[in-house]
Formats: C-alpha cells, structure tokens, sequence
C-alpha cells in the first residue's frame, strides 16, 4: 500500500511535535532529581531556650535539601563562648547570650540561647570601705562555680565583730575609725572580711576648749 506524501508529512510533523514537547519535561524531571540530593540549608533541631552556666547541653542539626529531604553531611559546632564538642555537646562558661553556629559546607544555621548563673558555691564581700557614723548598706556577691556573680538574696545573714547586723543588705552604722570584721553567712557559705571605717562626709565643726582670746590680740582659730 502507497501513502500519500502529504500524509507521511504530517504524521512526521506530529511526532516530532510531540518529541519537542517531551525534551523539556524529561529535563526539567532529571534536573529536579539532581537538585533534591543537594544540601539547601542547615537547621538546628528544637534547641533550649535558656540553660545554666552549670548545665550541659546536646545540640544537634539537620540538613536538608531544597524539597526538605533530610541528608546526611558532617557539622562543624563553633559558640562565641564556652566550649562545644565536634558532636554538638556544649559546656558554657560566662552568663549571658551565647551565639551556637553549625555549618556543613558553607551553609550556616545559627542560634541564640541564654545562660545564667548556676548554684552558688562561694561568697564575697562588696563593701570594704564605709565612712563613720554614716548608714552603710552591706552588700555581699554570690558566685557559682564559673565565677558567674549574682546579687546575694535577702537570706544573706551579717555580724560585725560578732554581732548580729541583719539580713539580706542590712543598713549599718560604725561608732569610730578603725577597722571591723565582717562575716556573711548564706546556706553552707561562708565569707569574711575586714571593712576600713575611714572619716565621713564633714557634718560639724569642733574647737579647743576652752576658747579663750585676749582683747585686743588677734588669734587663729582652727576647727577639728
């Protein structure tokens, strides 16, 4: 059987229509197979949002591809303090906003997380000076084993010289110069210290006794 030469154009111009509209689809298919096995971005998986300077924590991160396929890649752990383990185990140091980055081949993923202080393991003495007859606020620091300082709480307990002066930043006055012993007491801790009592602010003027001048003499006259 004979086919007419217009018909043997069309069917030759259909298919290669039909070819032409196949190329893209089979491209654009192959290049979305090779997109998903690329990493797009590194998260890291639900962090805490605040731990203690006497904590440990486990980060972990997460690499995905652009259509969230989860890879698998190495992660390199850096923080702008403390110390962090190649596997993400972090080990804080000061109190305050710490930065934890992860990267895998130049993606970053990175994270805030607050540290605070952790238990108090010593105490120290603020104040070491006071001026005489003038109301002092003893003050007292706590510090966790990091060296981290908190305000001392108001179960903090004073003497001076052995005598009961309050809680917590009790008001106290010294009678004279000299020097006194200060002890703080907190739970288990303890901490002593000698305070200088120096002179105050001046409130009053003090002359010899008795003053006497002789009329017609001149005499200077110096206040204590």
């Amino acid at each position: 059987m004979k086919f007419p030469k217009a018909c043997i154009v069309l069917v030759g111009l259909f298919l290669l229509g039909s070819w032409s509209a196949t190329v893209p689809s089979i491209l654009e298919h192959d290049s979305s197979v090779l997109r998903s096995g690329t990493p797009d971005r590194v998260v890291i998986d639900n962090p805490p949002v605040a731990i203690s300077a006497d904590e440990v924590v486990s980060f972990e991160a997460i690499i995905y591809d652009p259509v969230n396929n989860i890879l698998t890649g190495d992660i390199a752990w850096s923080v702008s303090n403390g110390t962090i383990t190649d596997d993400g185990l972090f080990y804080p140091w000061s109190a305050g906003l710490v930065e934890v980055v992860a990267e895998h081949n130049g993606l970053l993923a990175k994270y805030n997380i607050s540290v605070e202080p952790g238990v108090p393991t010593s105490i120290e003495i603020t104040r070491l000076s006071v001026g005489v007859l003038e109301s002092t606020s003893l003050t007292a620091d706590v510090l966790d084993g990091r060296g981290n300082r908190m305000a001392g709480p108001s179960t903090l307990v004073w003497d001076i010289n052995g005598v009961y002066a309050g809680h917590g930043q009790p008001s106290w006055t010294a009678e004279e110069l000299g020097e006194v012993q200060a002890r703080v007491r907190y739970n288990q801790l303890e901490a002593r210290a000698t305070i200088d009592v120096t002179a105050g602010a001046p409130y009053a003027f003090v002359f010899d006794e008795p003053l006497m001048v002789r009329a017609g003499t001149l005499q200077t006259i110096r206040p204590h």
